[in-house]
């Protein structure tokens, strides 16, 4: 098993327990809603659905062709607890998994993840139909704070959600995004942003507590401006693409 492999496996074994009850309030889930609710009727895979809480949303949105797919067995077997079918596959290294093809393939800030995101593209394409759709979410590399923070403030770099403590092998600006969709065989249709979400550690001192809301304050402001122009103002990306 590979060191990443390894790693998620560690975390969801630690996550997921008898008081795991979801997270269900990711700002990406209620755009991805708000895009599908006119494809009720659509044949939707979610790629590295992990426990399949957003797959849990979609079905209690009344959506009944979803299925997920995921490399780590630990959340794999969780999932299907929940009365859930998940599959079990890397994309990356294994043969897919299915011989029919889906009307909707959703990436929840999987892509940042992966070593070789055009290759993963490309199989990912396969799993579409003709002008089927590729819902994507990506922490935005171009987020006007995240420029601040590495040539200013280094030392705060965790809070970035491009540049902080996570697994991503890489950073996504829009442009970069999107010239890659292209290069893969996807017509990028339309840009959404997302109001910042900062993350809660389980404990924290007073001083941190402090220099958190003074760092959130500027961000409180730009957050109206997430959707004007998400490029720059939007900490996450949210992008919807049609197969070629």
């Amino acid at each position: 098993m590979d060191t990443q492999r390894q790693q998620i496996e560690e975390y969801y074994k630690d996550k997921l327990d008898e008081s795991y009850q979801g997270d269900f309030y990711q700002p990406r889930y209620h755009k991805f809603i708000e895009l599908l609710m006119n494809k009720k009727n659509a044949r939707i895979l979610d790629i590295g659905c992990g426990a399949g809480d957003f797959l849990l949303i979609l079905k209690d949105q009344g959506f009944s062709k979803v299925e997920g797919l995921d490399y780590s067995r630990q959340a794999k077997n969780f999932a299907e607890k929940r009365g859930l079918k998940v599959t079990l596959c890397d994309i990356e290294k294994d043969k897919l998994p299915y011989r029919n093809k889906f009307d909707v393939v959703i990436l929840g800030d999987i892509l940042e993840h992966t070593f070789e995101p055009a290759f993963f593209l490309r199989k990912v394409k396969k799993l579409l139909e003709k002008d089927g759709w590729l819902l994507i979410s990506v922490p935005n590399a171009g987020w006007y704070l995240n420029g601040i923070l590495l040539t200013f403030f280094p030392q705060f770099l965790r809070l970035s959600p491009a540049f902080g403590v996570w697994t991503h092998c890489n950073q996504f600006t829009f442009y970069t995004l999107k010239k890659i969709l292209q290069d893969s065989g996807f017509e990028v249709i339309r840009l959404i942003g997302i109001p910042f979400v900062q993350p809660k550690p389980p404990k924290e001192s007073i001083i941190r507590k402090i220099l958190k809301f003074i760092f959130r304050l500027p961000i409180k402001f730009t957050d109206l401006f997430s959707n004007f122009y998400p490029p720059v103002f939007s900490s996450h990306l949210i992008v919807l693409a049609i197969r070629e």
